[in-house]
């Protein structure tokens, strides 16, 4: 059962804040990773990349807010055989990330994908 203090909602380009915070989550989400801090990290040019122009076609997020406050996001996005981030299959699948606050990881991340998933969630 999900606790009814975790809600989800649709992403829009203005929650980029969040999903940049997210990926930060994903990309450090090991305790025994050395987490550089945030503002330095976001100049990295591979975090830049998978966020630029965030809200163009095909973009799709999904938020989750503990008590009104995001503590996750699960996204998706298509790339291009000319752009491309390190999970690129072809231009037909999507690249899939979610990252989590490590104090709301159980249950939130299987929450997050199952939204992410569903086309008729909040359409």
């Amino acid at each position: 059962m999900v606790d009814p203090r975790l809600s989800t909602r649709l992403g829009t380009p203005a929650d980029l804040p969040v999903i940049e915070a997210m990926l930060f989550e994903a990309f450090f989400w090991s305790p025994t990773y050395e987490r550089p801090a945030f503002e330095e990290f976001r100049q990295h040019p591979e975090f830049q990349k998978l966020v630029a122009n965030w809200g163009r076609p095909g973009d799709r997020a999904v938020i989750a807010e503990w008590d009104d406050q995001p503590v996750g996001a699960a996204w998706y996005r298509f790339w291009s055989q000319a752009c491309h981030s390190y999970g690129f299959v072809n231009e037909e699948t999507p690249e899939v990330g979610i990252g989590v606050q490590a104090d709301y990881r159980s249950g939130t991340s299987w929450t997050l994908l199952c939204r992410l998933a569903s086309p008729y969630e909040y359409d």
